[in-house]
């Protein structure tokens, strides 16, 4: 067997608006956003975890086992966490327990 060096163009129609993307690039997205703001990556931008509900809300598509539907419970749930630790903090006293 020979090899054959194949040539093709490939035309870059550019920049495409992330809702025109699959529900699966978009939910993607949003677990790779949620990483980034979880590690405080500096590669995070001005992401929120607001952003990262939204999009994945919005994208969770086919979900057979509930796994994006579990993420989406995770992020609401570490967006709680402020919330949690001040309620927390205002019943004892400001004490760390």
């Amino acid at each position: 067997a020979t090899s054959r060096e194949q040539r093709f163009t490939v035309a870059d129609p550019g920049p495409r608006a992330l809702a025109d993307a699959s529900d699966d690039f978009r939910f993607a997205a949003a677990v790779a956003m949620l990483g980034l703001l979880l590690r405080k990556a500096p590669q995070r931008g001005q992401a929120t975890v607001e952003q990262v509900l939204e999009l994945a809300r919005g994208a969770v598509g086919v979900d057979p086992h509930g796994d994006n539907h579990d993420f989406n419970a995770l992020a609401e749930a570490w967006q709680d966490l402020p919330r949690i630790e001040r309620e927390r903090r205002g019943s004892n006293g400001g004490a760390t327990v």
